[in-house]
């Protein structure tokens, strides 16, 4: 009975006295209940959710599983969002659920605006990562019982994002909760309208919360889910470009994560989000841009090739790879790699490696991605771009490599006759050897592992 089992603990009540009376127009207004027995309760119920439900039981289930996400019981709000998931992939959930998901969306004045702050709190961020609360009373002692109920319930959200290759080295760490992320892309599917029109004014204010990171983290899952949808609102692009370049340097984590997740909506069949990639893509005025944005600007690029860089692929998203290549292969300091900026040029060579490594190789050898006739011809432009990229690389690094070693003469190898480096052996894996008067292709004793050194030449 998922009305008998909503209930949400209320501190100011008599233990033992307990009554529990529901109000039938509101399931989460509800009367004292102990929170071990709420918890055990409703976690219970959410776990044995039959795959099969009619119509009428998958309405009321909907109904219970939003009260949740709107309710006081913060415990159990991560694992009825991955519920509600679950729940939209059963056949009767377009008929009976998700009129249910639009009504109480639209009929119940910020509910939207509740769901992000719910959810906000239900993320244990430390001191230590950005700023946090403080101590919240009795249910924050429950923080890892709901870490480990998410953990059980996760998996009903939907399959691990990001599926990424075992070498990509851009699989981000931080805060974001992939199930929010989906959470709120489905209310965006369900209640466009709504989202539309009343979930900019709660981002925008979270977005920017000082000394709230778990705020911060629900308005980067809230607006990435929104942005992976099919018809994403207007304003949340450049929300998201926003928020990501005026975030602290040790809270990007999330904001990164954002951007990764709405360039394919955390599905691997997905298209690419084209009012994300057409604003990152749009070049910068680097006489009214700061280092801090272009830097940011080619790490967030680099977050969507390592998302799209897979197949399949659509033509928004090869035309955005090709933007950065073109952007990397201009002549003299209109490429990033030759940019003043160290911070700058280095995220310019993590983009331009990533670039090389998903498209660059011999015609012969690539691949068709899967996309049937004509795939080859769709890649050949990336390709072409991608080996230009590295033969310009090979071509500029013996004098990229000496004005380096004559800035830094502590750092010289000495590689002739029988004398021995002070650090690093050549015949190790991954020590680079190169003749720096004549030009050619690094040898590498590992294959995979050359390096390229960041000086003027930007390489």
């Amino acid at each position: 009975n998922t009305r008998r089992l909503s209930g949400g603990f209320n501190p100011n009540s008599d233990p033992e006295g307990a009554t529990m009376d529901v109000d039938e127009g509101d399931k989460t207004k509800v009367t004292a209940l102990h929170w071990s027995y709420s918890l055990m309760a409703n976690a219970l119920l959410l776990f044995l959710v039959h795959p099969r439900l009619d119509d009428v039981e998958m309405s009321r289930l909907t109904s219970y599983v939003m009260s949740c996400l709107l309710g006081d019981l913060k415990v159990i709000r991560m694992p009825a969002a991955c519920v509600l998931l679950m729940i939209s992939r059963f056949e009767s959930f377009e008929r009976a659920g998700a009129p249910v998901v639009a009504n109480v969306l639209s009929s119940q004045p910020g509910a939207l605006a509740t769901i992000v702050a719910n959810l906000g709190l239900c993320h244990s961020v430390g001191d230590g990562a950005g700023g946090a609360r403080g101590p919240q009373g009795r249910a924050d002692a429950l923080v890892q019982a709901a870490e480990n109920l998410y953990g059980a319930g996760s998996d009903m959200s939907g399959k691990p994002w990001p599926r990424t290759r075992a070498c990509d080295d851009h699989v981000p760490v931080g805060s974001f909760v992939v199930a929010c992320a989906r959470l709120f892309g489905l209310f965006a599917r369900v209640a466009p309208r709504v989202v539309c029109d009343e979930l900019e004014a709660p981002l925008s204010r979270l977005a920017f919360a000082d000394g709230d990171r778990g705020a911060r983290c629900a308005a980067a899952e809230a607006v990435a889910g929104v942005l992976a949808s099919r018809s994403p609102p207007r304003w949340a692009a450049p929300l998201l470009l926003r928020a990501f370049d005026e975030a602290a340097n040790d809270s990007t984590e999330e904001w990164l994560r954002a951007v990764r997740y709405a360039a394919r909506g955390g599905e691997s069949s997905g298209a690419g989000c084209e009012p994300l990639l057409s604003a990152l893509s749009s070049p910068v005025c680097r006489a009214t841009a700061t280092v801090s944005q272009q830097a940011r600007r080619l790490e967030a690029a680099l977050m969507c090739v390592a998302e799209l860089a897979a197949p399949p692929v659509s033509d928004a998203s090869i035309a955005f790879q090709e933007s950065f290549m073109d952007e990397l292969l201009a002549s003299g300091e209109s490429s990033p790699l030759a940019n003043p900026s160290r911070a700058t040029r280095e995220e310019a060579a993590r983009l331009a490696a990533q670039l090389i490594g998903a498209h660059g190789g011999d015609d012969e050898g690539s691949p068709t991605h899967g996309d049937g006739v004509g795939a080859h011809e769709r890649f050949a432009g990336l390709r072409a771009k991608a080996n230009a990229l590295l033969a310009q690389f090979v071509a500029c690094a013996p004098d990229a490599c000496r004005e380096s070693l004559e800035r830094q003469p502590s750092d010289a190898r000495l590689l002739d006759g029988d004398e021995s480096p002070r650090a690093g052996n050549p015949g190790d894996p991954g020590v680079v050897v190169m003749d720096l008067d004549h030009a050619q292709d690094p040898v590498t004793t590992k294959a995979g592992s050359v390096g390229f050194t960041t000086g003027s030449h930007g390489f």
